[in-house]
C-alpha cells in the first residue's frame, strides 16, 4: 500500500475521528505510521510465518481483547467511538484483520494506555524506542532498525504533518 494513501485516508482520518477522546498529533501519526511499517511493511495482513497477528498493524487478538477488557470499558466514551469503527456484522478478528480505520484505533489505543508521553515528531531514538517498547514489547524488533526505518521512511514523508 502506498503510504502517502495510507496517511491520508486512513491514519489521519481515524486519528480525526477519535479526537479528543485521544488529542490528535502529527506524532501520533508518525508513530502509527512507523508502526504499520515496522509491522507489516503495509502488505500483510497476517503474519509472516504463520502466528496470531493480524493487520497492517499486526496486533495479536489477545492483545485486543486485553485492551477492550482492561481499558476501553473503563472509558465508555472512547470505547464507543472505537466500536463505531467496527462493521458491525463481521467478527472482531475480521475487523483487527482487514478493517484498517478499526486497526489504527485500537492500535492508537494500546500507545494511548500507555502512561508515558508520546515523543514528538523529531525525536528519533525516543520514537522508534516507544514503538519498540510499547507495541512491540516481547517482539522481534531491532531498535537500530527501527531507527533507520523511521529516518527513511517516516520523517521524509511531508504528508504527516496537518
Amino acid at each position: 500500500m502506498n503510504k502517502n494513501d495510507y496517511i491520508s485516508y486512513v491514519i489521519k482520518p481515524s486519528l480525526d475521528y477519535l479526537d479528543p477522546d485521544i488529542p490528535y498529533s502529527d506524532d501520533a501519526v508518525a508513530l502509527l505510521l512507523l508502526t504499520a511499517l515496522a509491522e507489516s511493511n503495509l502488505n500483510n495482513l497476517t503474519q509472516i510465518g504463520g502466528g496470531p497477528a493480524l493487520g497492517l498493524l499486526q496486533m495479536e487478538p489477545e492483545t485486543e481483547t486485553s485492551l477492550w477488557n482492561n481499558h476501553l470499558r473503563r472509558h465508555p466514551e472512547l470505547a464507543a467511538k472505537v466500536e463505531n469503527l467496527m462493521i458491525k456484522h463481521l467478527r472482531r478478528d475480521i475487523n483487527l484483520a482487514g478493517n484498517m480505520h478499526y486497526q489504527i484505533a485500537i492500535a492508537r489505543e494500546k500507545y494511548w494506555q500507555n502512561s508515558r508521553p508520546l515523543p514528538k515528531l523529531a525525536e528519533i531514538e525516543k520514537m522508534s524506542s516507544f514503538y519498540v517498547d510499547i507495541y512491540n514489547a516481547g517482539g522481534k524488533a531491532n531498535k537500530m532498525d527501527v531507527i533507520q526505518l523511521y529516518k527513511t521512511q517516516v520523517l521524509t514523508n511531508a504528508r504527516i504533518v496537518k
